[in-house]
């Protein structure tokens, strides 16, 4: 029996910037002056990244499956664009507030460099530190809409970064878990902080890179405190390489090789994408299972299927998704249409 499916829908709530790039042969030592090789501009910021490269994955990979944006940029012409090319790449902007009153648009400098494709990123959030938290009641200052947390209107999963006040995302975490049909949230938290340990049961998916992890946990390598919680799914990204960890239902955790590559062109939206593949998987995943018509996982093989969510194989195609993009020069235009076949 197939079920008539709701809309399905993917909310990121986070930072819109825009990235001011330099591209160098090497990153200057402390006090020296390089010229850079070239320059550019680009829209970004982690929570516009990862809602662009979900949108573009959802749109060849998932039928019908939306993304929308919550977040805010200044009434200036870096704010504009950004919601221009978040429309121009599938991705709603209804929930994207426009701030006056001589708050510019989060920026970002980017140093990229030239052989490596390493990079350097220095942010002033801007229109940013206004995303306050939701509340009730909801008023017109707050960025965080209530239609996220009711039965007939909630997403299927929303996506949050920490490059927004800290506040927003811990209230937006409570509202999720306590909601009357519960919402799942993928939490990346970057640039790391330290987060109150209750926070991790109500999170869905969690995704850190080497150095995120360290700074959650106190330790060198992986967020022991984490793993007794026995809630979370967690992966753990690492420079050449993803770790998928599987913690929920006491499982083993297993390891997603690189995708060998000839050349590394820049990593700057590498883990944007794997975010938004991992949520489009995950929400492709959990529509199948639960019975609804036509919401095939991208690249799914059904038989010998387990009927639980699979953590290894979201991971698999987002290694594929952000392999594609680091061989590519630049953010949005960088992400793959779709998960790429290999």
């Amino acid at each position: 029996m197939t079920l008539e499916a709701p809309k399905p829908i993917i909310a990121v709530i986070g930072s819109l910037n825009y990235d001011l790039v330099s591209v160098v042969s090497r990153f200057p030592n402390p006090g020296e002056t390089l010229t850079s090789e070239s320059f550019s501009t680009n829209p970004g910021g982690k929570g516009a990244n990862q809602a662009v490269a979900a949108g573009r994955i959802a749109k060849v990979s998932v039928s019908g499956l939306d993304v929308v944006m919550i977040g805010a940029v200044g009434n200036d012409g870096y704010g504009s664009e950004l919601i221009q090319g978040l429309k121009n790449h599938g991705v709603g902007t209804k929930d994207v507030k426009m701030v006056d009153g001589g708050v510019n648009t989060g920026v970002a400098v980017i140093i990229v460099e030239k052989d490596t494709g390493e990079n350097r990123i220095m942010i002033d959030p801007g229109a940013n530190k206004t995303v306050v938290p939701y509340a009730i009641p909801h008023s017109a200052e707050e960025c965080i809409p209530n239609h996220l947390f009711q039965p007939t209107t909630r997403p299927d999963l929303i996506v949050m970064q920490l490059e927004i006040p800290l506040d927003t995302v811990m209230k937006t975490i409570d509202h999720a878990a306590t909601a009357s049909i519960p919402v799942p949230v993928l939490l990346n938290p970057a640039p790391a902080q330290e987060l109150p340990p209750g926070v991790y049961p109500k999170v869905e998916l969690l995704v850190v890179n080497e150095t995120e992890a360290a700074i959650l946990s106190g330790v060198d390598f992986f967020p022991s405190h984490i793993d007794s919680q026995k809630e979370d799914e967690v992966v753990l990204l690492k420079a050449r390489e993803a770790l998928a960890w599987f913690v929920q239902r006491e499982s083993i955790s297993d390891h997603v090789p690189a995708i060998p590559m000839e050349k590394v062109v820049d990593t700057t939206a590498a883990g944007d994408t794997f975010v938004g593949a991992l949520a489009v998987s995950y929400v492709a995943q959990k529509r199948q299972l639960a019975g609804y018509d036509g919401y095939r996982e991208p690249g799914a093989v059904t038989k010998g299927a387990t009927g639980v969510f699979s953590l290894e194989r979201a991971v698999k195609q987002a290694v594929r998704a952000a392999s594609w993009t680091v061989q590519r020069r630049g953010t949005w235009e960088a992400m793959p249409k779709g998960i790429p076949e290999s």
